[in-house]
């Protein structure tokens, strides 16, 4: 099914928040045309833990690791998106 929606979910050290936060888009009668990018900023906390989780139960969820993503340029990011995109097909 192609999608019809990208949401781009940016993290850093929201554990408390993360659970609540991709529940909100776990509707499964509109997931499939949903494409949901987590973007793990290097968190220290069990973040990418959590959302590792959710990608495992939910293949429509993408997380993508970015260590220090603000000290990175925005080409690198859409790069490193495209690629995981790409990994997923």
């Amino acid at each position: 099914m192609e999608k019809l929606l990208t949401i781009v979910v940016p993290a850093y050290n929201v554990e408390k928040y993360i659970k609540n936060c991709l529940d909100s888009f776990i509707d499964l009668s509109v997931l499939r045309s949903l494409e949901i990018l987590i973007v793990d900023d290097g968190s220290t906390d069990s973040t990418a833990s959590l959302a590792h989780t959710y990608e495992q139960k939910y293949p429509y969820l993408s997380l993508i690791h970015i260590l220090r993503a603000h000290e990175t340029d925005s080409y690198l990011v859409c790069r490193l998106l495209l690629e995981k995109k790409k990994k997923k097909e």
